[in-house]
């Protein structure tokens, strides 16, 4: 399967620079703009299906996207952000400074367990269920599947991870080709 994942469109609290976590953060209007964007550049795709986190930032991206492609629209819960506990709606740079974390392109590793945020690996496992759930329906198709940096992000290793902007997609086949196959054998 070939997944195009999109990162939902900007909110307010991406622009504030806030941890939004599993918090139900609306588009802004530039969010709604990159939304539609997003949905005209992917209108030749021909996808199959468009699934996407429930929500709110990504389901009114998906549902713009939906609009402009004509695509069937599915939502999966499994597809949400990392939740970020007790984080959620604080300001990424005041938690960075006072825990004494450090920020590389927009991404801080909170790990204390006291947080309350979800552990990396169990983002990880969710994404890579809902990803085979999807490659078992969508085999030989593409899919669209509107989510969030955090989640796209937990399916590198965590040196690999990278700022995705919102409104930004990538491209990623489903399952992975194995990278310890030996040729030959």
């Amino acid at each position: 399967m070939r997944a195009i994942l999109l990162r939902h469109g900007e909110t307010v609290w991406n622009r504030e620079r806030r941890i939004q976590g599993h918090a139900d953060v609306p588009l802004t209007p530039l969010g709604r703009w990159q939304a539609y964007h997003a949905g005209f550049q992917l209108r030749h795709e021909r996808a199959s299906a468009i699934y996407a986190s429930d929500l709110c930032r990504a389901r009114e991206t998906a549902l713009v996207v939906a609009d402009v492609t004509g695509l069937p629209l599915l939502f999966d819960a499994r597809l949400r952000e990392r939740d970020m506990g007790d984080l959620e709606g604080r300001p990424l740079l005041e938690l960075a400074g006072r825990l004494g974390v450090e920020v590389r392109d927009g991404w801080a590793e909170f790990g204390d367990p006291r947080s309350g945020a979800e552990a990396w690996e169990r983002v990880r496992a969710r994404m890579e269920a809902a990803l085979d759930d999807l490659a078992h329906r969508h085999r030989d198709s593409t899919v669209i599947i509107v989510t969030h940096g955090g989640a796209i992000n937990s399916l590198w290793p965590a040196a690999e991870r990278r700022s995705i902007g919102n409104g930004s997609f990538i491209e990623l086949w489903w399952p992975r080709p194995a990278k310890d196959l030996v040729e030959g054998a």
